[in-house]
């Protein structure tokens, strides 16, 4: 559930991989659930093919500030290259 898209797709990766796994992590603790629990094949090409999906993956978004929406929504950035360093997100 916590592998980011690039790995899935077994493309070249670094460290924004480690990124979407730690947004994988605060959405898992945010709902209870990683995202797209249900079935973990399904969950890797949800992963793979559209990212975290609705609402930046989260199940009650409106109990979330948007600051923690927008934290959640730059980490799992489906781009690698686009994705925010650790530092970024540490100055969000």
């Amino acid at each position: 559930f916590w592998m980011s898209p690039e790995m899935i797709k077994g493309e070249p990766h670094s460290y924004p991989t480690d990124i979407w796994s730690f947004t994988i992590c605060m959405l898992e603790l945010a709902n209870k659930v990683p995202p797209n629990s249900s079935n973990r094949k399904r969950a890797l090409w949800l992963t793979a093919t559209q990212g975290i999906g609705d609402n930046f993956g989260l199940k009650k978004p409106g109990d979330w500030s948007e600051k923690f929406r927008s934290f959640v929504a730059a980490g799992a950035t489906m781009d690698q290259t686009k994705r925010p360093t650790a530092e970024q997100l540490l100055e969000h």
